[in-house]
């Protein structure tokens, strides 16, 4: 499995590959990957405090 068909799955698109790279080494970039992590802790902090509900259901 290449990153093409790994990026495809991911509902992004080969020819934004180079962008993406491209991008990868800004500021603005890391900045965005930070925006990223800090949602997905939001999150695991949201299941994790529901996770006796959820087990419950």
């Amino acid at each position: 499995m290449n990153s093409g068909d790994f990026l495809g799955s991911c509902g992004i698109k080969s020819d934004l590959w180079p962008w993406f790279l491209a991008n990868l080494c800004s500021r603005s970039f890391v900045s965005y990957m930070y925006l990223i992590r800090q949602c997905v802790n939001h999150f695991r902090r949201l299941i994790h405090a529901n996770e006796p509900l959820l087990r419950r259901s």
